[in-house]
């Protein structure tokens, strides 16, 4: 599918008769933020890829990187930020690649010195939000990478980020954490 995350929901870009609830025509993103905070709906087509490529290219996109870190146990690094589970990510920096964005995120949020990458092809997804400092809605596509660590080393969140805590969960765990519904994608098209 051809997804778009918003909080808890989100819409989807599905071939005609796929879906059982259907918004009629081309999505404006601000409504679909709107509406879709904690559901999803799908946006009927004869050709999902070609209108959600459309539909990108119509949009302003802000380029993100991250990691799904584990550690020699399989257990997933996690952080909290503003009350919800999150995984290490941010902006990609100018002239900066995202594999090396999705390292510099991951050691600066949660204190990892040692990240080993498993997979050079990062899985992408794309999230919509306010920005304040455009003062428009805004699509980020995040790249995220795989990586191994190890747990034997002091882990600091970064405050300045409103991360207040970071950690190591247990897999199965993770799966049950009350979090994004795009983190929740993440960890069952990741793991």
């Amino acid at each position: 599918m051809y997804e778009i995350f918003i909080q808890e929901g989100g819409f989807s870009f599905v071939n005609a008769g796929q879906a059982d609830f259907v918004y009629p025509e081309m999505p404006n993103l601000l409504d679909f933020m709107q509406l879709s905070n904690e559901k999803m709906f799908y946006v009927q087509s004869q050709n999902p890829e070609a209108d959600f490529q459309t539909f990108i290219q119509t949009q302003t996109v802000i380029a993100a990187a991250g990691g799904l870190v584990q550690n020699e146990d399989g257990d997933l690094l996690w952080i909290q930020r503003l009350g919800k589970w999150d995984l290490p990510k941010g902006h990609v920096e100018e002239g900066e690649s995202t594999l090396v964005a999705a390292q510099r995120e991951v050691q600066e949020e949660c204190g990892v010195q040692d990240l080993t990458l498993v997979s050079k092809e990062p899985f992408m997804s794309y999230h919509a939000y306010w920005h304040r400092h455009l003062e428009k809605a805004v699509l980020k596509k995040t790249y995220w990478y795989k990586f191994l660590s190890t747990k034997a080393q002091k882990l600091t969140p970064q405050t300045q980020e409103e991360i207040t805590w970071v950690g190591w969960k247990p897999l199965a765990e993770s799966k049950t954490l009350k979090t994004y519904a795009l983190i929740e994608r993440l960890l069952t098209e990741g793991f």
